[in-house]
């Protein structure tokens, strides 16, 4: 229960976008080494395993698409598009989320809007509030061993400054991953990264998440593994159920 509680509230950090318009598509900064596709034409489609603690398994798809820019605040985003289906016994489930995404030679950026978070605080706390604007998804160059944080939230003069969200990554290892994808089996290199989620709810107590991204040059991740909890928080929604393992292998792509 303490878990699926835990799991609503970091939904409720991100849920309200606030100040976005819809604009053109400014000029793409020129990119090195990218980890990660973000154009209108891309289209990536993964097989989707939820299994529970009791063993149950529900299959299903992801596709994931981006279409024009949005401007949030002074800064422009791509608009992704999370298409999950789940085949449930007698029905399926079409879940979809809109995130906004940016790429520069530092890394993979998506908007964290705290808004609705903000707004249900005393005003007495809020002076006490940092949250970061970004949540990094990568960090530029890549190499292995090379740590990074990812996100945080804390009341830095409350609670005797604790944070109380911390995510935090590490580029474990460069593997050869063999994924049948478009219709053949394919040799990928890819950097394995793992992602920590950290929720303390005070000084001495916390609760940590885990999750494995397999992220190849020149076209993305191409595999994902690990609990809901940090996939959530990743897309900025409550798409799957707490207390669940999620696993996403790549099984087609299209990148014109």
């Amino acid at each position: 229960m303490k878990k699926k509680i835990l799991s609503l509230i970091i939904v409720t950090l991100f849920f309200v976008i606030t100040c976005k318009e819809s604009t053109t598509e400014p000029e793409p900064e020129k990119i090195n080494d990218k980890y990660y596709v973000i154009n209108n034409a891309a289209i990536f489609v993964y097989s989707l395993s939820i299994t529970d603690t009791n063993g149950i398994t529900i299959n299903g798809n992801r596709y994931l698409s981006f279409d024009d820019s949005t401007l949030v605040g002074p800064t422009y985003y791509k608009n992704q598009i999370d298409s999950f289906e789940t085949f449930l016994p007698f029905d399926t489930l079409t879940t979809t989320s809109i995130s906004y995404i940016r790429q520069t030679n530092h890394g993979v950026y998506t908007f964290a809007d705290t808004t609705g978070f903000i707004d249900f605080l005393p005003d007495s706390l809020k002076q006490y509030l940092k949250a970061d604007i970004d949540t990094r998804l990568l960090f530029y160059p890549l190499s292995t061993s090379q740590p990074y944080s990812v996100y945080t939230l804390s009341l830095s003069q409350f609670i005797i400054g604790i944070n109380v969200i911390d995510v935090d990554a590490i580029v474990e290892s460069k593997d050869s991953l063999e994924l049948n994808v478009n219709g053949a089996l394919t040799q990928f290199s890819a950097f394995k990264i793992k992602y920590d989620l950290v929720i303390r709810t005070s000084s001495s107590n916390e609760i940590i998440f885990t999750a494995y991204g397999c992220a190849v040059k020149d076209l993305g991740f191409v595999r994902w593994d690990g609990d809901a909890e940090v996939f959530n928080f990743l897309l900025n929604e409550n798409i799957f159920p707490p207390e669940t393992n999620v696993k996403m292998d790549l099984t087609q792509y299209s990148i014109p």
